[in-house]
């Protein structure tokens, strides 16, 4: 299951801002929401809003900032996202492109403080 990462954030920030013409300065954050297929809940999106530079320029559309494992998605609809579920065949999706994954941090284990841990018992 995909869990809110700054790294996610960072990504949806600067979509925004690259996208929009200037008319938006972020993303907001709104939770992770599933898409709907057919009577069951499909994968798991992290949805992001985008934020408007100047906040009574909202018009027309809802736009939303999807994000899984792979890739990023700019949805739009005409109604507003409710019981965080998506509905992509009553909206449009205007912009797709894949993102690199999360890398798990590794870091060598210094010599010192590698050792081996050996269980044993004893039966009688």
């Amino acid at each position: 299951m995909l869990r809110y990462h700054s790294y996610y954030q960072q990504i949806a920030d600067n979509f925004a801002k690259r996208y929009s013409n200037g008319e938006w300065i972020g993303a907001k954050y709104l939770g992770q929401y599933h898409e709907t297929c057919y009577d069951a809940l499909g994968p798991g999106w992290l949805t992001f809003e985008p934020i408007w530079k100047d906040e009574d320029c909202k018009v027309g559309l809802y736009h939303y900032i999807l994000i899984d494992e792979e890739r990023l998605l700019w949805y739009c609809d005409i109604y507003k996202i409710r019981y965080k579920t998506i509905h992509f065949g009553r909206g449009d999706i205007r912009h797709e492109q894949k993102i690199d994954p999360i890398k798990p941090k590794t870091r060598p284990i210094p010599r010192h403080q590698q050792y081996i841990v050996a269980i044993t018992t004893e039966l009688e």
